[in-house]
């Protein structure tokens, strides 16, 4: 099967539809983003179909309206034993 200037033209059409689509989103993810570098990340699949020539387009588009981030740090070591105190000793400054 060959991908031919029609399909690829209505791949870029969907890519088009999408974004038209989705403006009102990302004109409020770029003024949530201070109004700097906006990334809009667009993938188009092409899957072939019953009949020679046919194929299924899909455009996909990513964007990120609000950013979180957050991290949570640990430390573990499966080799250290834990130490049992002795709780009088401990409470008597002895350790």
């Amino acid at each position: 099967m060959k991908i031919g200037q029609k399909t690829l033209e209505t791949l870029g059409e969907l890519a088009k539809s999408a974004l038209i689509a989705h403006m009102e989103q990302l004109n409020t993810a770029f003024k949530k983003n201070e109004e700097t570098t906006l990334k809009i990340g667009m993938k188009g699949t092409i899957t072939p179909g019953a009949a020679a020539g046919r194929f299924k387009l899909k455009v996909d588009i990513d964007y990120v309206i609000e950013k979180a981030t957050d991290s949570f740090i640990d430390y573990v070591d499966e080799y250290q034993t834990s130490l049992e105190l002795d709780e009088e000793k401990v409470a008597g400054g002895r350790i």
